[in-house]
């Protein structure tokens, strides 16, 4: 637990930096992460943010001090604003699909939609021009050349897959692989200079590792996000353990971030987002070999002792 709160507070500076940084110039300008880091790339930064947003979101509820929640809170609306402002698309698809589980898994929906209604109105009015153009891009796609090379290195890596059944291999968008598979290689060249990337994480693993490597990776995240869910159903009302029901919440929507942002990103193998997921196993671990147990009972230890007199 100290290990993930430890990275929701470094990428949550770093969002608070960049909102900071947004707010003084006006959002003209994209917000880039820390040079000569994984998260350098404003689509990378995006990506951290909105897979960290969930975890800083639900840290409040772990907390009895009024001001560690109105510091979580500041920090989440911080790093909402980062989201939007790195410019990538995939972060904003990603913020909305994050935005509305948070919402519809609360306790109070209501009062959560309304302030998450409020915040979109304030930041639609806030933004700039640029940014609205950048975001349309989405919806015409066929004159965007960004969106033209991410549809032909789909199609790609579906072409490549088919050819070999257990994929390329790691790092095969090459330029002599994307001449034997690309159903379109000069529009490579003329957009990229010749190679590309898959440009989502389905389709990297695709070209990766074939449609069986597409599988197991989809069914691994897929058992844990069930599994995490469970973990929400059972210590959810226990309330010496509901950390654990938190935590597994916050986790299962940071899975969904990942995967609605990652949808446009070559970030299949991206290290914050395992690092999430080894913590959502760490809590399956946890559970299964039984050590909530021991906690349960030296909470009722501790209630007893304090009960007792002299």
């Amino acid at each position: 637990l100290i290990f993930m709160l430890g990275i929701v507070f470094f990428i949550g500076l770093v969002g608070i930096k960049g909102a900071i940084f947004g707010v003084a110039t006006g959002g003209q300008y994209t917000v880039w992460g820390p040079p000569e880091t994984f998260l350098e790339d404003n689509n990378d930064l995006g990506l951290a943010l909105i897979i960290i947003l969930p975890l800083s979101f639900y840290i409040k509820d772990l907390f009895k001090k009024k001001w560690v929640k109105i510091a979580s809170l500041g920090m989440t609306f911080s790093i909402m604003m980062s989201a939007a402002l790195t410019y990538s698309r995939g972060a904003l698809l990603g913020l909305i699909a994050v935005a509305f589980f948070i919402v519809i898994r609360s306790k109070h929906k209501i009062v959560i939609g309304f302030v998450t209604v409020c915040i979109i109105a304030v930041g639609i009015n806030f933004l700039p021009d640029s940014w609205f153009d950048r975001m349309n891009s989405i919806k015409s796609y066929e004159e965007d050349r960004s969106a033209q090379m991410r549809i032909n290195s789909w199609l790609t890596a579906i072409s490549l897959a088919k050819a070999k059944p257990l994929g390329g291999g790691f790092d095969c968008f090459t330029i002599e692989m994307y001449e034997l598979y690309s159903p379109n290689p000069e529009l490579g060249k003329r957009l990229s200079g010749g190679a590309s990337t898959a440009h989502s994480i389905y389709f990297e693993v695709l070209a990766y590792h074939g449609f069986g490597g597409l599988f197991l990776y989809l069914l691994s995240i897929g058992l844990l996000y069930l599994s995490l869910g469970k973990l929400v159903r059972t210590f959810k009302k226990i309330p010496e353990l509901e950390w654990i029901s938190i935590m597994s919440r916050a986790c299962m929507i940071s899975i969904i971030g990942f995967l609605v942002s990652g949808a446009f990103l070559s970030r299949g193998f991206f290290d914050l987002f395992w690092a999430v997921y080894a913590f959502g196993a760490c809590l399956l671990s946890y559970v299964n070999s039984g050590g909530w147990m021991n906690e349960l009972q030296n909470e009722e230890n501790d209630a007893n002792e304090a009960l007792q007199p002299g």
